[in-house]
């Protein structure tokens, strides 16, 4: 929409033709704004929303031409997806426009893109580095769900600037983030109450020319809870407890993961079998718990856990063939990481490997079901598309050998703070554990050597 006003889309479906083409977004502002989209289903093959001030060609001197201002946009209550790109991006690398008043709210993200055009995809992106200028503020996104993600955002503007960009309660619902979120330049004001900086415990944004450090608080509640601590197999009973308190007008909704729901702070389930939610045969099912409290405060949860018939036993973790366990070693077919890796406690356990690579990970000889193929970036980016590599497993306490091997490519997944260069970027999650990296600590022979 080129310098359009007083605009209102409501109850409409927008869908991309061709999910490996881009340029077919969901709606742009070349100017104006004074619009509202609310109830309706947007799936791009390019950017959801995207705020450009003109576009005259991709020619400098046309991207040049300063562009008018963008302002008081609302999007409510609608489902987004898209194939490639982010789902709101604003500014442009040679662009000059203002940008204002730009709300969003209880929205759905199926996907956003994966991979970069530059900088990563991402649930909101506002790319203007190195030579983009204008100003752009107060922007704010509450009550979202993320459910196939690359980052939260990616905010970098050279100068002047970007104030007030506000993420609040915003949920993770089934995994990580591939890469890490950033702010850099002219950019402060940035704030996160109950909004996860990646999807797992202890993960930091980069931060970089001057831009100030995103303010991180958590949510006035949070949908944490524990289960039944054990090996979990098919028809036995599970208890579910919230970590929130039961209170007057707080009401707690818990989705298993095989079709059924339950109410109520403390629920009992059994599983009917061991296909997982997504039928696949990991045994692996995502539980969702929604809080709503009287004040309309809410938060959503999500935590996978591992259904299964069968256990491995702690003395299935050797190594095999000629390659030591505790080495990262180069080989004519990559690098392949293995260890012995220490269990806390019986029951089952997801592990995610983050990686660019066309790579498998194996616990104790059992890899995943599936395992993506290499996804290729666009705009001339170095390397493919971080992907995650998953697999489930129940284990008893004690050591297992944990074996990862990554073909040859570049790595665009970022190592972990604290992590030796050449190791590979893993979470797990199981019984007590929230996703997050494995420490050092619960690997034997940690320390990593390449070759």
């Amino acid at each position: 929409m080129r310098d359009s006003r007083k605009i209102g889309f409501y109850n409409i479906k927008v869908i991309g033709g061709n999910p490996n083409d881009a340029n077919q977004d969901g709606v742009d502002w070349l100017g104006g704004g004074d619009t509202t989209i609310r109830n309706s289903f947007f799936r791009a093959s390019d950017d959801d929303f995207a705020m450009e001030g003109n576009w005259d060609g991709y020619d400098l001197a046309l991207m040049r031409i300063p562009g008018h201002n963008v302002s008081n946009i609302t999007i409510e209550n609608t489902i987004v997806s898209t194939s490639i790109s982010n789902t709101i991006r604003a500014a442009w690398p040679e662009k000059t426009f203002n940008s204002a008043h730009f709300h969003m709210s209880d929205m759905d993200v199926l996907q956003t893109g994966s991979g970069s055009c530059k900088v990563p995809f991402a649930f909101f992106e506002l790319w203007a580095d190195p030579d983009g200028k204008g100003s752009h503020r107060d922007y704010t996104f509450k009550n979202i769900r993320l459910e196939d993600w690359y980052s939260l955002f990616q905010i970098r503007q050279p100068g002047p600037s970007v104030r007030d960009i506000s993420f609040e309660d915003i949920w993770a619902m089934d995994g990580p983030g591939m890469v890490p979120s950033e702010v850099k330049g002219d950019v402060s004001g940035v704030r996160l109450r109950g909004a996860p900086l990646q999807g797992y415990l202890d993960a930091v944004p980069n931060v970089a020319d001057g831009a100030a450090q995103p303010e991180v608080s958590p949510s006035a509640i949070t949908a944490h809870f524990t289960y039944t601590r054990s090996f979990l197999k098919p028809r036995q009973r599970i208890v579910f407890t919230a970590d929130e308190p039961a209170r007057e007008g707080r009401s707690f909704e818990w989705l298993f993961g095989d079709g059924s729901r339950g109410e109520g702070r403390e629920v009992h389930h059994a599983f009917p079998d061991a296909k997982g939610t997504l039928l696949d045969g990991t045994g692996r099912f995502r539980v969702l718990l929604h809080i709503v409290d009287a004040q309309g405060e809410q938060a959503w949860g999500s935590q996978s856990l591992v259904i299964s018939n069968a256990s491995n036993d702690s003395h299935a973790a050797q190594a095999e063939g000629n390659s030591p366990v505790g080495t990262t070693a180069g080989t004519s077919d990559g690098k392949v990481f293995e260890r012995l890796l220490h269990i806390p406690a019986n029951g089952g356990y997801t592990f995610t490997l983050l990686t660019s690579t066309d790579a498998t990970i194996a616990i104790d000889g059992l890899e995943p079901h599936h395992s993506p193929k290499p996804r290729a970036q666009v705009c001339g980016s170095t390397g493919d598309a971080v992907q995650p590599v998953r697999v489930s497993a129940v284990l008893t306490a004690g050591e297992h050998r944990i074996r990862i091997e990554r073909q040859p490519g570049i790595e665009n997944a970022e190592t972990l703070p604290g992590a030796p260069a050449d190791q590979p970027v893993l979470l797990w999650e199981g019984p007590g554990i929230d996703r997050q990296p494995i420490p050092q600590t619960s690997y034997t022979q940690a320390t990593a050597s390449g070759q």
